[in-house]
């Protein structure tokens, strides 16, 4: 073959044919572009190429810098080619919300619901009823509202019950409040009715308690039965609750009998103190002396609300104290750790004591062939089950009851009385306060003032002490001191 004829004659050029001089201006090392070159068409031929062989055009010179890119320092983009990760261009703009969607009406009607069931709920805690059926009324139009606002969307079936069913409660509680009863009567009406609602029929508590205080017993007794069909059987509690209803209803109908057996079925599923006393009333109404007796062991055998330390002696019930006195015997853990529960569960514990308390003052004379035994039998229960101090309350009451009425017996009094000056501190400062006063009705000027003296020292802010103290020293005298002590100014030195 020719060498004219060589097709591939101007590819064997040396290497400085790859790698030319910058300042040759037989290449150019921009980027090509479509027409083949910032200066229009390729150039044809080689550098050692014979000019006009019409020979294929040459390939642009291999490089090793990236397709797309400039030498210029990180970050900075070269027009037409992809953005570079870490450029700070200007960022896209954000989209406008739209402020008449239905979404957004959705939203403001229930955000102002809510704010109107609390301005209610804060006005019935205020007793401020009228207000609280103003704002009640308010969130039901804003409800209602609501509702057709989904319902043009197209989202009824989105609807927000739980929220329908508070408005109209909230409303229902406050027309009760505010004495408009057939007003909230329709109201839990039209809840009840609506199957839509979850536990609607639980409602039929709040129309009871309307029948119970218009005193119709027997319609309230239906709601309530009707309302424990409507609760689920693993919410015993709650039952329970309802049903202890229906046993109040029973004992202002005067059925005490019908009222013992459903408190007695309270008792065995969900033992309370309340329930236990008023099991113990039901069969004092009666007259049943041996039921009185198991159902105040029930009421002991509960413990309700006593902590695991033995703090008998700690009752606020007794003795009294004065301003900042701190209780004999407490603890630093008692007096640093006072807070809101500890004072919650103080007050049950305290309630709970009076309960049984007055249940064993009721039954005391009723259970036993005459007053004393029927007392002993309680003191001795009650030291059974740990109420040692609550058993020393009541042999006090015994002791008092031996001074009251037509046929006092002073001297029997005064003998239990001295029975408890080696008892408690608290009881005997009580005990010392009545002798002072028996002795000096007496007589007796100088044992009245020795235990006047006895019960100032025990607590100096009792002013039945005070006053016993100021009559003696009355009576011997003593004006100065008298009148220091009587005038309110407390005890000298």
């Amino acid at each position: 073959m020719d060498d004219d004829d060589d097709l591939y004659g101007g590819y064997t050029a040396t290497s400085s044919s790859f790698n030319p001089a910058p300042n040759d201006d037989e290449f150019n090392y921009d980027a090509p572009t479509a027409a083949g070159g910032p200066g229009g068409p390729m150039r044809q031929g080689t550098a050692g190429g014979r000019l006009g062989t019409a020979a294929p055009a040459r390939p642009m010179t291999a490089s090793n810098k990236a397709a797309g890119y400039s030498g210029g320092r990180p970050g900075t983009a070269v027009a037409g080619g992809p953005a570079v990760a870490g450029s700070k261009g200007p960022a896209p703009p954000l989209r406008k919300k739209p402020e008449d969607g239905p979404d957004v009406a959705i939203k403001e009607h229930e955000a102002k619901c809510h704010e109107l069931l609390e301005a209610s709920s804060r006005a019935q805690v205020d007793k401020d009823w009228v207000r609280a059926v103003e704002t009640a009324r308010e969130a039901c139009k804003r409800e209602r509202q609501l509702a057709r606002v989904r319902e043009n969307a197209g989202m009824g079936d989105s609807q927000n019950l739980e929220l329908a069913f508070a408005t109209q409660l909230c409303l229902g509680n406050a027309l009760e409040g505010n004495d408009q009863i057939a007003d909230a009567m329709d109201t839990y009406t039209q809840i009840v009715k609506n199957k839509a609602f979850v536990g609607g029929g639980r409602v039929r508590v709040n129309m009871g308690n309307v029948y119970f205080n218009q005193k119709d017993y027997q319609k309230a007794i239906k709601m309530y039965r009707m309302a424990i069909d409507q609760v689920p059987a693993n919410q015993r509690w709650l039952r329970m609750k309802i049903t202890r209803n229906v046993a109040m209803a029973f004992i202002r109908m005067g059925q005490y009998v019908d009222a013992a057996n459903t408190l007695g079925e309270i008792m065995d599923n969900e033992p309370d103190v309340h329930t236990g006393f008023q099991l113990v009333v039901c069969h004092y109404a009666v007259g049943d002396k041996d039921k009185m007796k198991r159902a105040f062991i029930a009421l002991l055998k509960l413990r309700a609300y006593e902590s695991d330390e033995p703090d008998e002696d700690g009752d606020d019930t007794a003795g009294g104290a004065g301003p900042g006195a701190t209780r004999r015997g407490a603890t630093a853990d008692d007096v640093l750790g006072d807070d809101g529960l500890r004072q919650m569960m103080r007050e049950k514990q305290l309630e709970a004591r009076r309960k049984i308390l007055q249940a064993a003052k009721l039954i005391g004379p009723k259970i036993a062939a005459n007053e004393e035994l029927g007392y002993e039998f309680l003191l001795e229960e009650m030291h059974a089950h740990g109420y040692e101090f609550l058993a020393n309350e009541l042999e006090m009451e015994q002791a008092l009851a031996h001074l009251r009425g037509r046929g006092a017996n002073f001297e029997e009094g005064k003998r239990a009385l001295k029975e408890f000056e080696k008892k408690e501190h608290a009881l005997k400062a009580r005990a010392a306060t009545n002798l002072s006063f028996l002795y000096f009705a007496e007589g007796d000027f100088e044992n009245a003032e020795k235990y006047a003296d006895m019960s100032v020292e025990s607590n100096r802010y009792d002013a039945s002490a005070l006053v016993n103290k100021g009559n003696c020293m009355l009576q011997r005298g003593d004006m100065e001191g008298a009148v220091l002590l009587l005038g309110g100014r407390g005890r000298r030195g």
